[in-house]
């Protein structure tokens, strides 16, 4: 085989895996379930045991928007809402723990 017909079964090979990878990270972001999707998303880079704990919304998307930083991530602005929006919902602080109570005493 000559050096041209190497050339182009690498130039397939490499189109072939560019396109499963862009039409991969489409579908995730459009049909999966949030659950499905977070726990694709985030165990790419670390075990799902890190989210055995409680956050305010606030504190989820920050936490959501720094792993989406990571360069294996995979998580798009798209995945990002949704899972940080299924994390609000699954472990998430109840409202009356997220913000603090503002007691008023009566004047006297």
């Amino acid at each position: 085989m000559s050096i041209r017909s190497y050339f182009k079964i690498i130039i397939f090979m490499f189109s072939i895996f560019l396109f499963t990878a862009s039409s991969e990270k489409m579908a995730c972001a459009e049909g999966m379930e949030p659950e499905a999707l977070f726990k694709k998303r985030c165990s790419r880079c670390h075990s799902l045991d890190k989210i055995n704990r409680r956050e305010s919304e606030e504190g989820w998307k920050q936490i959501v928007n720094k792993m989406k930083k990571k360069f294996f991530s995979g998580i798009s602005d798209e995945d990002a809402a949704v899972i940080t929006e299924y994390l609000v919902k699954a472990r998430g602080l109840p409202v009356s723990e997220s913000t603090p109570a503002t007691t008023i005493t009566p004047e006297k």
